[in-house]
């Protein structure tokens, strides 16, 4: 059984993470948004929405899940020991790439958002869905990819 990890409660933000953040909630709100604009409009049509409330339901779950998530990185899994030396760094690291990764999947959200009340009003996006599902996975990996290289140098 392992030591337990370092609680560090005093974790400062950066600038950098807290417009990721406020970026993130612009999202959310703009997804809400659009679905309210549609569904005031959508009164005067007999449109089906789709799987729309699914969508800004399952955007607003992921987005307080991982806000909420982001409060306790000493909970966090890491792949390396955790130490009173390394935890500042370890912490910030992680709670910042779940930022930028909070910030990534609103953005898909939104996208997606768009699309289905596009297809809504009769408009279909096609093969949009997938570029931007196919974009995202450079996207998450270089997001996933730089923190793996930043937090190992100084385990």
């Amino acid at each position: 059984m392992s030591a337990p990890r370092p609680l560090i409660r005093d974790l400062e933000r950066s600038r950098a993470e807290i417009v990721l953040a406020v970026l993130a909630l612009a999202g959310i709100v703009a997804i809400l948004a659009m679905a309210a604009i549609y569904y005031w409009k959508q009164a005067e049509t007999s449109r089906d929405p789709g799987g729309l409330i699914q969508i800004v339901a399952l955007s607003v779950v992921i987005y307080a899940g991982m806000t909420l998530a982001s409060r306790f990185p000493h909970r966090f899994n890491y792949p390396w020991a955790i130490t009173e030396v390394n935890a500042r760094r370890q912490y910030t690291l992680s709670r910042r790439m779940l930022t930028m990764l909070k910030l990534a999947v609103v953005l898909l959200f939104i996208f997606m958002t768009l699309a289905e009340l596009e297809a809504a009003m009769g408009k279909d996006w096609g093969l949009a869905i997938i570029l931007v599902v196919v974009l995202q996975i450079p996207i998450l990996g270089t997001i996933v990819g730089s923190y793996i290289v930043k937090a190992s140098r100084e385990t």
